[in-house]
């Protein structure tokens, strides 16, 4: 365990005047009346002393694990059965005791496994009186998240974080970091490393660092999710795959899984097919639409009547 991991030495490092090290950042002054207009993307703001640490430019290649994490996150709850939301890098918010803005984090994905009860309530996640994130992801292309950042999701209760560091566009990045996605469990005495999410059951490591630097997502990609969804739905009794699928939230539910998958696949699928499911469970179209080779695999291999439509 630890609280957090020393960082690694870096080129020319960074550090706020209380101390946090942000590697790759550079600070930059936002005063406290222009904080809640600031558009731009910073990796933590401090009020006492008006200071910003930012990095700059954004990449694609930054980008891109975020974005992937998030399309992953909304395949495995409609596998589910119910929804995953994630809401990017909006304000982690800490205010002090008059209700005042004080500290600011930005992460690069926010995942929230039940937002009926936890999604944000404002423009700001609110770490006090608010729902946190189930997990949060850090994407270090050229920045080192396992200071500051990581110590300051410790002591602000967040129970899970994740630091990736890409496959792709290592010219800018300091240090001698391998790439790789490294999991973080909160324990009473600080970090704990695992191999595997606690939010997400069973979906390791190095299968989320896969999917989350593929072009388009594999079928061992694929699979997994699927694997972690029903994961979900085992333990949270919202598992799709009971029962025929006949309501009208249902239905939605499982055409966009099935719609995901084609997409992702770089597969055709007709709206025709959507509608010829009928009942069939989530479970029963999603392993079709993993397993085909195409359309007509999809449906030969869902029933022998879908053949004749």
């Amino acid at each position: 365990m630890h609280r957090p991991l020393p960082a690694v030495p870096m080129h020319e490092p960074q550090e706020c005047a209380d101390g946090l090290g942000f590697p790759g950042c550079h600070p930059k002054r936002i005063p406290r009346s222009e904080i809640a207009s600031y558009e731009g993307r910073i990796e933590y703001w401090d009020r006492d002393t008006e200071t910003a640490m930012v990095c700059e430019p954004t990449t694609t290649y930054h980008e891109r694990p975020a974005q992937a994490l998030a399309q992953l996150a909304a395949l495995i709850g409609a596998v589910r059965g119910s929804p995953i939301e994630t809401f990017g890098t909006c304000d982690l918010l800490m205010r002090d005791g008059e209700g005042e803005s004080w500290r600011i984090l930005q992460a690069d994905q926010t995942v929230f496994l039940h937002p009926a009860t936890t999604r944000p309530q404002g423009a700001a996640i609110e770490v006090l009186g608010g729902h946190l994130p189930d997990v949060v992801l850090e994407v270090d292309h050229s920045t080192d998240s396992r200071g500051g950042k990581l110590s300051l999701y410790f002591d602000w209760g967040f129970p899970e974080a994740w630091i990736e560091v890409p496959e792709t566009g290592n010219a800018r990045r300091p240090g001698a970091r391998m790439p790789g996605l490294t999991i973080y469990l909160r324990q009473a005495s600080g970090w704990q490393e695992s191999g595997a999410s606690r939010a997400f059951p069973g979906w390791q490591a190095h299968e989320i660092h896969s999917a989350m630097n593929e072009g388009s997502f594999s079928r061992r990609t694929l699979a997994a999710v699927a694997g972690v969804g029903r994961a979900l739905g085992d333990r949270e009794g919202t598992a799709p795959s009971e029962g025929p699928v006949s309501d009208a939230v249902g239905r939605p539910v499982r055409d966009a899984a099935v719609r995901r998958v084609f997409a992702h696949r770089g597969l055709a699928l007709s709206q025709g097919t959507l509608a010829a499911l009928g009942d069939r469970s989530v479970e029963e179209a999603v392993g079709a639409a993993l397993s085909c080779r195409d359309e007509a695999d999809f449906v030969l291999r869902l029933s022998p009547d879908f053949a004749r439509l």
